[in-house]
């Protein structure tokens, strides 16, 4: 079938899901605040810290996840009939990964939580790095690396606005720029590693390099405040 058809089905859905929140989603009283009550908040090194955090790491997961289909066509050597059951496993381990996270967040931090998840993602990505050209554990690695970065999501949405005060609105929004922006970054660094080595698995060099820097972060972090 046609790419444009898959995106229609996808622009379909957005509509359904916007009417369906016109439709359910109460309505909230809004409290009007001073946009200095909120940009006050971003004087503190502390959100920037987590927020760097969330961008390395989010680059450093898509510097690999976004060429894990030639990874898995020409390292792996999985025939292209295939892609369609690894990426629903990809998609059945960020789910799962979802699932497990959130009644851990019962028992520990949610700092603890990233940490723990992002160093599964460091390793995932530096084994996809050296032993994509094994089938499962190319699969696996990638596997691994989908599970942790959604086990992470909410304990890291909820960091990201934990103790901003009047300042929870912006520092979502940053979040979700630290993401999306991220993922563009990610995956020009993933491309510039395949065009200098020209092998796809080297997308997963920054992408190593990337989840451990993050990794480091949340771990400094961690030691500072071990209960947020």
């Amino acid at each position: 079938m046609s790419w444009r058809l898959i995106f229609g089905f996808i622009a379909v859905l957005a509509l359904l899901l916007i009417l369906a929140l016109t439709r359910w989603l109460p309505s909230m009283p809004v409290v009007k605040k001073p946009l200095s009550n909120e940009l006050t908040a971003l004087k503190s090194w502390h959100p920037w810290f987590i927020l760097s955090g969330v961008a390395i790491g989010s680059a450093g997961f898509y510097a690999y996840y976004s060429y894990a289909d030639p990874i898995m066509a020409t390292i792996a050597h999985l025939p292209a009939a295939s892609m369609t059951l690894i990426m629903f496993l990809a998609g059945a381990s960020m789910f799962i990964g979802n699932i497990v996270s959130a009644p851990l967040t019962k028992y520990y931090s949610d700092v603890a939580l990233v940490c723990v998840g992002q160093t599964l993602i460091a390793i995932a990505v530096l084994g996809a790095l050296f032993y994509s050209h094994i089938p499962w554990l190319a699969i696996s690695s990638m596997s691994l690396a989908a599970f942790g970065y959604f086990f992470i999501s909410g304990p890291m949405q909820a960091l990201i606005i934990a103790g901003a005060g009047d300042a929870k609105v912006i520092l979502a929004a940053l979040g979700q720029i630290a993401y999306n922006g991220a993922n563009a970054i990610g995956a020009f660094l993933g491309g510039e590693a395949i065009r200098h080595y020209g092998f796809a698995n080297f997308s997963a060099l920054p992408g190593s390099i990337l989840s451990f820097v993050s990794a480091l972060i949340f771990i400094s972090l961690l030691l500072r405040y071990p209960r947020r």
